[in-house]
This record gives C-alpha cells, sequence and structure tokens, in this order.
C-alpha cells in the first residue's frame, strides 16, 4: 500500500518511520506537501502528530473551500484547538497520543514565551521517546523554531535541541518517524538534518539555504548539479532524494492539499471548522411545573446548572475500564475510589466488552492524567481506555415527560 503524494511519485507506508525533510523558501509550497503527506497518512490509517508554531494546520478540519468538513482531526492547543495545553503538560500529552495512537494537530502557536513552546516540546519529544510502541509520524513543522542551529543556546533551548535530535536519531526504534519542515534549511540543526534519510528540495534561492541542502547531498550520493536547479522551481515542485531508503531520486510535483489552506487565509474557514471544535455547553435552570406539590416523589432536588467553560470544565472524557476481578470486595474499593473523585459525573457497570464506563469533567489533558495517576493507585485494573468528546452534540438533564404514567 502506498501514499500518493504526486503523480508518478507514491511512497511505501514504510514512511510513516522514516526520517525525512522539506525544505524550501516561504511560499514555495512546503506546507501543502505536508499536508498532502498528512492527508494521505489519514487515508491509510497510519497516525500522525503535527507539530504547528504557526497556528496553521487547523484548516486541515475544512474542506479544500471551507464549505464543508474536512478531516475529523483533533487539535490540541492554539486558538482553534479542541483542548487546551499547557507548558507544563508536555509529558501528559506524549503519554496520551502515545497510548491513544492519537492522531493530532499540536499546535503551540499560543504560548505566551518561546521559553514556554521550548519547555513544552522538550518534555513532549523525550517523553514520546520513552513511551510510543507503534508506528507513529510526527511532522515538525518550522522545526528551525525549536530545533535550530544555535550558538546562542539558553533556558530551555538547549533540552529542547537535544531532546529532538534524539528524537530524530532513535525514534525509529521506537516507532516514530519524523518529517522536518522549514523555510530556512540554514538554520536547522545540522546535526539532525544529517539523519535525514528522505528529502523534499523545493525551490530555495538564498545562498546559505542552498549551501545547507548542498551539504546533504554531498553526504548522500545525489548528484550535486541538480541542486542548481533549486531556484528555477515553480510551486509545489520539487527534487525527492532518496538515495538509500526508498531508492528515489526524480523531479515532482506535489498534489494540491485536499483540506483548506489556512495558512493562505486564514480566516475564511472559520466558520467552516467552528462546528468541528470542541462545543461548550451554557445551561439554566429549568423548572417544568408552576405547582411543586404537582411533583412530589419526583423531584430530588432543585439545582443550578453551572456554566462548564467558566468553571475551568469543558472537557469531557469517557474513560472504559476493564477489570479481573469481579468480586464484592473489588467492587467496593472501586466504588469508593470512584466516589472519592469529584471529577466523576458518572459511573456505570456495563454489558459487553467493558466493565465500567466513567464521564469526567475536567479542564485538559494534563487533568485526565492526574487522575488516570490517581485512579489506578487506588484499584487494580486490567485495561483503562480513554476517549476526549471532540464535539458535543447534545447534553441535558431534562428527562422525557412522555413516560409519565
Amino acid at each position: 500500500m502506498t501514499l500518493h503524494v504526486a503523480p508518478g511519485c507514491d511512497l511505501p507506508d514504510e514512511y510513516v518511520v522514516a526520517k525525512a525533510a522539506i525544505l524550501a523558501t516561504s511560499g514555495a509550497g512546503k506546507s501543502n506537501a505536508a499536508v498532502v503527506l498528512a492527508e494521505e497518512m489519514h487515508r491509510r490509517k497510519l497516525p500522525w502528530v503535527a507539530v504547528d508554531p504557526k497556528g496553521d494546520w487547523w484548516g486541515m478540519r475544512a474542506s479544500a473551500d471551507a464549505s464543508g468538513p474536512g478531516l475529523p482531526v483533533p487539535i490540541l492547543g492554539g486558538l482553534h484547538g479542541d483542548l487546551p495545553l499547557s507548558p507544563n503538560g508536555g509529558k501528559a500529552v506524549a503519554r496520551f497520543i502515545a497510548e491513544q495512537r492519537l492522531t493530532c494537530i499540536l499546535d503551540v502557536s499560543e504560548f505566551d514565551t518561546l521559553q514556554a513552546m521550548w519547555g513544552f516540546l522538550a518534555e513532549f519529544a523525550l517523553e514520546l521517546l520513552r513511551v510510543n510502541k507503534h508506528p507513529l509520524h510526527v511532522f515538525a513543522e518550522e522545526a528551525s523554531d525549536y530545533l535550530p542551529q544555535s550558538k546562542m543556546e539558553k533556558g530551555n533551548l538547549p533540552k529542547c535541541i537535544g531532546a529532538w535530535r534524539r528524537l530524530v536519531a532513535q525514534g525509529r526504534n521506537r516507532g516514530v518517524g519524523v518529517t522536518l519542515i522549514s523555510q530556512r534549511s540554514a538554520k536547522i540543526d545540522k546535526d539532525a538534518l544529517d539523519l535525514i534519510e528522505t528529502l523534499f528540495a523545493m525551490r530555495a534561492t538564498s545562498p546559505r539555504d542552498l549551501a545547507a541542502i548542498r551539504g546533504w547531498v554531498a553526504s548522500h550520493d545525489v548528484a550535486d548539479e541538480l541542486v542548481d536547479s533549486l531556484p528555477g522551481l515553480d510551486d509545489g515542485e520539487a527534487w525527492a532524494w532518496s538515495p538509500h531508503r526508498f531508492h528515489l531520486a526524480k523531479r515532482i510535483v506535489f498534489h494540491r492539499r485536499k483540506t483548506f489552506d489556512s495558512g493562505a487565509t486564514p480566516l475564511l474557514a472559520a466558520e467552516a471548522t467552528d462546528s468541528y471544535v470542541l462545543a461548550h455547553t451554557q445551561v439554566t435552570v429549568d423548572r417544568e411545573a408552576e405547582d411543586p406539590q404537582d411533583w412530589a416523589g419526583i423531584i430530588r432536588a432543585r439545582v443550578a446548572l453551572l456554566d462548564r467553560k467558566a468553571m475551568n470544565a469543558a472537557v469531557t472524557v469517557f474513560v472504559a475500564v476493564r477489570t479481573a476481578q469481579h468480586n464484592a470486595q473489588w467492587l467496593g474499593r472501586f466504588a469508593k475510589a470512584v466516589a472519592s473523585f469529584p471529577e466523576v459525573m458518572d459511573c456505570y457497570r456495563m454489558s459487553g466488552e467493558i466493565d465500567y464506563l466513567i464521564r469526567l469533567a475536567l479542564p485538559d489533558i494534563e487533568a485526565y492524567d492526574a487522575f488516570y495517576k490517581r485512579l489506578i493507585a487506588k484499584v487494580d485494573l486490567s485495561d483503562v481506555t480513554s476517549m476526549f468528546a471532540m464535539e458535543e452534540i447534545k447534553s441535558t438533564t431534562r428527562l422525557p415527560l412522555s413516560y409519565l404514567p
């Protein structure tokens, strides 16, 4: 099975664990090329994560003309995020993605400082390398922002550079492939770039960027004179070089992406994608009768329903639990543990393949990770699977009245 990236150019599914780079000047089509690869991986059901420091991968959620839905890919962080990101959440997010084999966009564009972004991405890369066990591809958009060839390393940047070097170097051992994407070829970390086995070189005009590409070419048995053609390439056109990994050396034109190019005109698709962003429901008190006496024995309590977003608990998580123990003692411990967590909205014993289903109200992934650790510390469980709600279609506390006797 293959990824159809350009006319006459198909890549094998093994690209999911490849070490690759897309290098081009601004406007040459590098982001389109990366999204085409991501769309094809999605078609082939190969999981991937796009690290997005610019905040414009969210257009994948809309069709090309922004008139309808695109791909149902969760967005973590950023202005269009389904779930928020916190600067200290890198480890928790990496574990969640690895455990769930989640395809998603990791939008780090809204962190307050570069130090916060570098710290988050350092922890994310190291934890992903530690815990991942299945094929997963990482698209590192504008990789030079957090994997630079820097002589002025300070704060969280040295750790971030080291973490991403390790991810590129050792990722395949853990099933992680990486595509480095940059419009500044000369500024991307040379040690990481030297490890790349597949290069998509698009239009480049800067002498320093051409020199960086020429350096890669010189060490990978590619004809040096091909670099001379890069300044004259059209938008979307690239040299695809993979002399050893995929035995590829050809001039290609990438397909156009099938989803919206939000990096080009970010405002046009806002309305089209809003319906795919996580809903936060605001509810109010609802009385069904003027006379409380009419509802004696039916009304258990009168309550005010709070705005979940205002309470910082707008994220809904369903947790499916399996256990190998089916005795009264274990059930007592489990029930007591569940009752002690204020995040638990509901808990049910189920028929079928899972034993218990829990519904949580939380602020973010880090809060779920903390809940998970507290839960397994209190009670032995065979398997725990989490599912984050992408969109709230309906949520109500109102019971149907038509069944009243």
